[in-house]
């Protein structure tokens, strides 16, 4: 009964130390797993960092042509308002003109007043926040990061 008890103990020991070996080689697979993790992260990290300027400066240099497209709309929405309201300061004057004279130049004057309606000036802005958008979405990848 000694001899059954003592084989069972020995089972028991080398079960033991089986056990034991097992978490170690977990452990040291483990450790190795984190430093592995770092060393990715640590790079990741490290390419973010390089590439935030680039990023950066590329968005910017896209924020100054979009500002540059509005600014050129904006001075010709300007030219136009100027161009109509030269037009209705002359449709004036010509309204003061005798009848002979006013109805001879009424017709130069409304053709040269349909070449200033508004509805010939094509808006800048739609064609500009389609670019934003799709500026925006290239730069989903990045925020997510």
């Amino acid at each position: 009964l000694l001899k059954s008890i003592r084989e069972d103990e020995q089972e028991l020991l080398e079960l033991r130390q089986a056990e034991e070996k097992s978490q170690q080689e977990c452990q040291e697979k483990f450790a190795t797993e984190k430093e592995k993790v770092g060393l990715a992260l640590e790079s990741l990290q490290e390419l973010l960092w390089e590439s935030q300027p680039v990023w950066l400066g590329w968005l910017a240099k896209q924020e100054e042509k979009m500002e540059a497209e509005w600014g050129v709309a904006l001075a010709l929405l300007s030219m136009k308002a100027s161009g109509l309201q030269q037009l209705m300061a002359q449709m004036e004057r010509k309204c003061h003109q005798p009848d002979g004279e006013f109805l001879q130049d009424i017709q130069d004057t409304i053709d040269r007043c349909q070449n200033y309606l508004v509805g010939h000036v094509e808006s800048a802005s739609p064609r500009l926040q389609g670019r934003l958008r799709i500026l925006l979405e290239k730069n989903a990848s990045v925020r997510q990061i």
